[in-house]
């Protein structure tokens, strides 16, 4: 509890004083777009290796929400909003973060194409610089339950409190590197299999 300074807890389910149930649901996407410009430095039959200048668009949206239901039981005892609550009060908690990670910048970088028989190698590596826009939206709700229908509903749920709810924004300078590894071998006259692999890293974003 950053407001007291102490560690503590949210009882969801205990015999005879809780029964109750926790949901959690997470996503994460990541996207992006580059157009870059493309030099040939050398190329003598067997091997090739251009330049590569150009710029990069980077996004990643990643959203947990978290919902807790608990009905008080008659050994159990809760609390809301300063008052004290007993069976067979109902209580639903709802705690919900999102981030938005937005990068923009400039890239080089190099690739090379090398022919060893049958198989095909290519190797690229880029380096972009730029800006990281970054977004993270909290909100948090507690709903007191007296019967069948909401009583009362107060700001802040278990994570997500008056103190870090709302909307924030910042700017920061981030780096964005990537390097690509990939082997081809012809099947056929027009099928070709490809095995590969791609790093990528982004230097500063925000998560849930």
């Amino acid at each position: 509890n950053v407001l007291a300074g102490q560690e503590t807890g949210s009882s969801v389910a205990f015999p005879n004083a809780f029964r109750g149930n926790v949901a959690v649901v997470t996503s994460s996407q990541a996207w992006g777009g580059e157009l870059n410009m493309v030099s040939n430095w050398s190329n003598d039959g067997c091997r090739r290796i251009d330049l590569i200048l150009g710029g990069r668009y980077l996004e990643l949206q990643e959203t947990l929400y978290i919902h807790h239901d608990s009905t008080i039981l008659e050994q159990g005892i809760a609390g809301f909003e300063g008052a004290v609550l007993l069976a067979p009060s109902r209580l639903g908690i709802n705690d919900g973060f999102e981030t938005q990670n937005r990068f923009y910048g400039g890239q080089i970088g190099a690739q090379a194409q090398f022919q060893r028989g049958m198989f095909t190698i290519d190797v690229a590596g880029k380096v972009a610089f730029g800006w990281s826009r970054q977004v993270i939206s909290i909100t948090g709700s507690t709903t007191l339950f007296e019967g069948p229908g909401p009583v009362a509903v107060a700001n802040g749920g278990l994570l997500a409190v008056p103190t870090n709810i709302g909307r924030h924004e910042d700017d920061v300078f981030a780096i964005v590197p990537e390097l690509n590894v990939s082997v081809s071998y012809p099947i056929r006259e027009n099928i070709t299999a490809r095995l590969g692999y791609t790093f990528l890293y982004w230097s500063d974003v925000v998560r849930p």
